[in-house]
């Protein structure tokens, strides 16, 4: 599977862009059929959490953890996290960073790479999975930086 790309200007502060960004337990509101379980305390290097896609009995975990945390802050207005899949069903990765763009406004670059396990089943369902993942990330992204545009934080 190719990675996809979804960049996004969010007219929001990067300091807020980035809280709703990295405000996991909040994804489940954005994605469909998902629910999230998070570790508790703050996000950083070692951090856990899964997904949770299906209906009812149907579905399957997407088990991650945070490998690269770098907040903006400090006079850095830009940071980067990075996650990784370790579930049995997906494995891959998210790259996100943020750069700020001013006062009020916030580039985001999130990528995503997505591989359905065993691995050659996954090829073969790459001609699928690859634009349902552009398209699911370019929602998720979407109605994330709508919530840091209408002032949302965690």
């Amino acid at each position: 599977m190719a990675s996809v790309q979804v960049v996004r200007r969010v007219a929001a502060p990067t300091m807020r862009t980035w809280a709703v960004l990295t405000d996991m337990a909040r994804h489940g509101a954005v994605m469909p059929l998902t629910r999230m379980r998070v570790d508790p305390g703050p996000m950083g290097v070692g951090w856990r959490f899964t997904a949770t896609t299906g209906i009812g009995q149907l579905g399957f975990d997407d088990d991650m953890v945070v490998e690269l945390w770098e907040p903006p802050g400090d006079g850095v207005d830009q940071g980067r996290f990075v996650i990784r899949k370790t579930g049995r069903v997906l494995r891959g990765y998210a790259d996100v960073r943020v750069e700020g763009l001013g006062e009020a406004a916030t580039l985001v670059r999130w990528t995503e790479e997505i591989v359905v396990q065993p691995g050659w089943l996954g090829a073969r369902l790459a001609p699928v999975v690859d634009p349902a993942v552009a398209l699911l990330f370019g929602r998720v992204v979407g109605s994330l930086g709508t919530l840091a545009e209408a002032g949302v934080t965690r």
